[in-house]
């Protein structure tokens, strides 16, 4: 349980605990997700960050808060890092993306900039009017930052019982969750990573985790795992629970989770830069 209160750019960190259902991951990680473009605060958690654990960011860099293109090319210099596609990056990359079937395009801009990308769009073009980013070799409405980027991100990664994604696996339908991409391997550059996934509640990169805990273990590809996600904002004291991990803790708040064998701890840091409302629909 949280009992340090909050202050603006200050850190909070919990102590060690062990990870529920005696788990364990064989990396040490340093897991964030949802910056949302709030670049003050992900600076702040990365000074958290141990020498000798991996960072891997668990989507929805982008969109919502200005520094959306610091944390992009902070992360380009970044090769170690471990990225993961979260909604609004396969939003985005739907909308500008050359190529796109017509009616597809059109609604992921329109969802994708009615729910923060606004802010990203207009920095995108005003980075490639001025000259200052490069377009894209193969999308003249991307810059080739965040092609890069997108291109680097993975749809989850597997690490010993633990399972890390942006929105989650259904406990009920995992096939139709890892269905909406094949090779999680794999550098999607098209249909299969983002053609109307809005449309699919169980995707990866949009599932909505419960609020009341799941009881049951979650097997996802024939082994029980723990999930670590972002995606759906709870109160940080809701946050755990005995099948997942959420690194999520909403808009005013930003968290990180370090991870290590059979422990782990969480570190919160306070903002102000999100621009939004904790309740919206695509988070």
């Amino acid at each position: 349980m949280l009992h340090t209160p909050f202050h603006l750019g200050g850190v909070t960190r919990e102590p060690w605990r062990d990870l529920p259902n005696g788990r364990a991951a064989r990396t040490h990680w340093f897991a964030l997700s949802d910056p949302h473009g709030a670049s003050l605060a992900f600076s702040r958690l990365l000074e958290e960050r141990p020498v000798d654990a991996r960072l891997i960011v668990l989507g929805d860099i982008i969109d919502r808060g200005p520094g959306g293109l610091e944390i992009l090319r902070r992360l380009d210099a970044d090769k170690d890092a471990l990225l993961l596609h979260g909604n609004h990056e396969l939003l985005a990359w739907c909308a500008l993306r050359a190529k796109a079937h017509g009616w597809v395009q059109r609604e992921a801009f329109r969802i994708w900039t009615a729910h923060g990308g606004d802010l990203t769009l207009r920095q995108f073009r005003e980075e490639l009017a001025s000259g200052r980013e490069e377009p894209d070799p193969e999308h003249s409405e991307i810059p080739a930052i965040f092609g890069r980027i997108f291109r680097r991100m993975r749809p989850w990664h597997e690490d010993g019982d633990l399972f890390f994604v942006h929105g989650g696996v259904a406990p009920d339908h995992p096939e139709e969750s890892l269905a909406a991409f094949s090779d999680p391997a794999g550098t999607p550059d098209g249909a299969n990573a983002s053609e109307a996934t809005w449309d699919t509640p169980y995707h990866y990169a949009w599932y909505r985790q419960p609020k009341s805990p799941i009881r049951t273990p979650v097997v996802i590809q024939g082994k029980p795992r723990l999930q670590v996600h972002g995606h759906t904002p709870l109160p940080p004291d809701a946050c755990i629970t005995q099948q997942a991990i959420n690194v999520d803790v909403g808009y005013g708040i930003k968290s990180a989770v370090e991870i290590k064998g059979r422990q782990f701890r969480r570190w919160f840091v306070k903002t102000d830069e999100i621009i939004g409302n904790l309740d919206h629909p695509v988070s």
